[in-house]
């Protein structure tokens, strides 16, 4: 039963040992690389899914990295030694001496993710992870390189076991939280289903052989673990990070890989007696060996032949060697081991470099980690932003030191990184190598501008040349389409873009960018001249002209012709101008206007043509009613230019040049007077001229002329009145008019009679003196308290219709 179950042990050691690994972080891993911010940032640090530089879709089709190393053999010693078929002494001396104390490593190590998706925060991924570690003490070695040597005691503890293989799932988000303009914190988790495969480790290993020349002596105790279940063991898996921006081109972060974990493993008891089923449907065996040779030497062997027994390999084993092995099949529970990173990366906002730091501290020696700290420096150099080159260094951890080179193609949509390292040594003296391989499809990372050019006064599109300047200094020139759009995209967090066009102020705006910011932006473009919108119209009828000559006059001459909708237009400096239209039949258009930049300015050009509406009523000067008549006009020189009837009505309305002239009315009603009206046409403008008409014996009654108390001098506010007496008395050349004095009966009769007079008197001067009426057309006459209108008088209504100013149409002078 013992040798079954060694030799399953060193069959599944040689299984792992022989299987092609990878570490368990991979090359260029680190802080700003590609890989630390897609699906794999769930296993690295999962703060880094919402990192800014992140693409918002990444499908990782692979990511894996394969690692082989150890501590002792290099290319040269293979080399040297390999090749021979006997070694010498000093050959062995020589290996003897280069195999650190602590023994002879070997570590292997697998790490592949396939088929990772990245949406936004969000991410989910399926990996394999694969470790190998074996150690091999240095007497182990010595003993079989030398052979057993009398008197010195070997010492096999240092010797050491572990493997494990195990995929998982791991679903994760990082958030960034936005502190200010520069800052960004941001945090993230990973959470992972785990699915163990196998596992072995040694729990404990206490090994000596002791030679003399006179015995043999060996004990040995060995415990170990063991599961293989093709069918998976469950597991949980949980990785915390977070980063900081600490400037907008220094990031720093710390995470802890497998902050919380468990596989629990389980499977069907061993049955050795058919090891190849063990691998088929899984096995779980925790057990214990031990093994211990008592003294043997020449005499004993001696004793026991001349005992009688026989001497064979069965009975010497059965006599000296006591052997046990203690087996149990219960599951067990491990833990995978934290990892602690500590990282930071510079980019070059304007340069293609970028600069990363990893620290890097397990917390056990397992196939997966190392207690001793890893501290990584990396470099990037992107050429032509698609083609970077990478080269770091690594010491500590596992490899103790460690170069690295890689290569990569960063397209828009695309990735792909090559990666390899030496351990121990370069070249020849290498003892180690790791690879990786890194592909898949994203979204770019650029920003995004679109933008549109619109003039700031009216509001349309412009059709513009703009150059782009990006903060590094490269620049490009075009042109917008016809609808004033453009846009572009830049890895720039800085862009000035500058907006050229004739007769516009050059605008220009500057950009600071979000990595992944999508940008929309109105442009307003100022004019360098006002707008002058000329709207040129008929002033009479309202409607426009069309082909009207419209000059702009300053120190220079702008001339143009208005279009069918009487409009034209003018692009111009700012400073003072002059409107000036001179049309046939209209009267000429001059008007000084002001023009300001970036503004328009619309003005209404009212031609005036030489002509005008004449238009009203004859009427009873009374009633108001109207009285049909014929008008006869008579222009400046006071020649007959034309005879209007008005309809029954009183109303005429006719259509004359500008100008003086003299309407003849004649009343076709009887008992009517005649008048002559003088009445001026002013250019597109329509004169309102009513005609009241008089007739004999028409009298009008005035209670609002007004006078100073106890006198005949006339208030201000009643000449308007006597205005318009007059006016009757001009309009009416030939009618004689007496005015009337009225008194109420307050006074003696005596005295009302003459203030009567003397007011009458002093209304008919102030017609006489103020429209040049002859004394002889106009009689005055006062009456005093002699005829009322109200008799008796009781109260103050009564008295004010009694005092009153009357003016009679007495008849026509012959």
């Amino acid at each position: 039963m013992m040798k079954r179950t060694i030799l399953i042990i060193t069959i599944f050691i040689l299984i792992f040992s022989t299987s092609i690994n990878a570490s368990y972080q991979n090359l260029f891993e680190g802080y700003g690389s590609q890989a630390s911010s897609g699906p794999g940032a769930l296993f690295y640090n999962p703060a880094m899914l919402g990192y800014k530089y992140a693409p918002m879709l990444d499908i990782n089709l692979l990511k894996t990295g394969f690692e082989f190393g150890n501590n002792f053999l290099s290319l040269d010693l293979w080399n040297e030694y390999a090749i021979k078929d006997t070694l010498k002494q000093a050959d062995k001396d020589t290996l003897l001496m280069n195999i650190p104390s602590s023994g002879f490593l070997i570590h292997q190590r697998l790490n592949a993710n396939l088929l990772g998706l990245k949406i936004g925060g969000f991410a989910i991924a399926p990996r394999i992870v694969q470790g190998v570690s074996t150690n091999f003490s240095k007497d182990l070695i010595d003993l079989g390189l030398n052979g057993n040597q009398l008197g010195k005691i070997y010492d096999f503890s240092t010797s050491d076991y572990g493997a494990i293989l195990y995929g998982e799932v791991s679903v994760g988000y990082g958030q960034p939280i936005k502190l200010n303009n520069k800052h960004n914190l941001y945090v993230g988790a990973s959470f992972s289903y785990l699915y163990g495969v196998a596992y072995f480790d040694v729990t404990k290993n206490t090994a000596y052989l002791n030679s003399d020349s006179n015995f043999y002596q060996s004990t040995d105790t060995v415990s170990f673990r063991l599961c293989v279940n093709p069918k998976g063991n469950p597991g949980f898996g949980m990785n915390l990070g977070f980063a900081y921006d600490i400037s907008n081109s220094f990031t720093a972060g710390i995470s802890l890989k497998n902050a919380y974990s468990f596989i629990n493993w389980d499977a069907d008891s061993i049955d050795f007696s058919d090891s190849s089923d063990v691998f088929n449907n899984g096995a779980i065996l925790i057990g214990e060996g031990i093994i211990n040779l008592d003294s043997i030497n020449l005499y004993k062997l001696i004793d026991m032949y001349l005992s009688g027994d026989s001497i064979n390999g069965d009975s010497i084993f059965n006599k000296f060697i006591d052997t046990t092995f203690s087996k149990s099949y219960a599951p067990f529970t491990t833990h995978l081991p934290p990892i602690l990173n500590i990282g930071a990366v510079w980019r070059g906002i304007y340069s293609p470099w970028k600069l990363s730091f990893n620290y890097e501290q397990g917390f056990s020696n397992t196939p997966l980690s190392s207690v001793i700290p890893k501290f990584t420096l990396e470099g990037e150099y992107a050429i032509g932003r698609f083609l970077p080159v990478r080269a770091g260094i690594g010491i500590g951890g596992k490899e103790l030191i460690e170069y690295s080179l890689g290569l990569g193609l960063e397209l828009p949509f695309a990735y792909i990184d090559l990666g390899a390292s030496n351990h121990r040594g370069l070249f020849y003296g290498l003892k180690g190598i790791s690879t990786e391989l890194n592909f898949g499809f994203r979204s770019p990372i650029w920003s995004n501008i679109n933008c549109i050019i619109k003039d700031s006064t009216t509001g349309k599109p412009l059709v513009a040349d703009y150059t782009v300047t990006y903060g590094d200094g490269k620049t490009f020139t075009r042109t917008t389409n016809a609808d004033g759009k453009f846009g572009f995209h830049t890895y720039s967090p800085d862009v000035k873009i500058q907006i050229k066009r004739k007769d516009f102020e050059t605008k220009t705006v500057e950009l600071s960018l979000e990595p992944k910011e999508s940008v929309q932006k109105t442009i307003l473009m100022q004019p360098s001249t006002g707008l002058l919108i000329c709207r040129v119209i008929d002033k009479l009828s309202g409607k426009p002209i069309a082909f009207a000559p419209v000059n702009i006059v300053s120190s220079k001459l702008y001339k143009a012709k208005s279009d069918s909708t009487g409009t034209t237009k003018f692009n111009l400096l700012e400073g003072d101008y002059n409107i000036r239209i001179h049309l046939k039949d209209y009267v000429p258009f001059d008007k000084s206007i002001k023009i300001h930049k970036a503004k328009s300015l619309t003005e209404i050009c009212e031609l005036k043509i030489n002509k005008g509406y004449l238009v009203g009523k004859a009427q009873n000067a009374k009633t108001k009613a109207g009285v049909a008549c014929e008008i006869t006009l008579l222009d400046s020189t006071l020649k007959k230019f034309k005879v209007i009837n008005t309809d029954k009505n009183g109303i005429y309305r006719v259509l004359l040049p500008s100008g003086k002239y003299t309407m003849k009315v004649k009343p076709l009603v009887k008992h009517y007077i005649k008048q002559e009206i003088q009445v001026e046409i002013k250019p597109a403008e329509t004169t309102q001229k009513n005609i009241n008409l008089l007739k004999k014996r028409m009298k009008f009654t005035f209670r609002n002329i007004n006078f100073d108390l106890n006198k005949a001098t006339i208030k201000p506010e009643s000449y308007p009145i006597l205005d318009s007496l007059g006016m009757i008395m001009v309009q009416n050349p030939s009618i004689i008019v007496k005015i009337s004095g009225h008194t109420d009966t307050r006074g003696s009769s005596r005295y009302n009679m003459r203030l009567s007079r003397r007011r009458a008197y002093a209304v008919k001067m102030y017609i006489v003196k103020h429209f040049n009426i002859p004394k002889s057309r106009i009689i005055s006459r006062g009456y005093g308290e002699s005829r009322p209108l109200v008799y008796p008088e009781r109260t103050e209504s009564d008295y004010a219709k009694n005092r009153r100013v009357e003016f009679e149409v007495l008849r026509e002078m012959k």
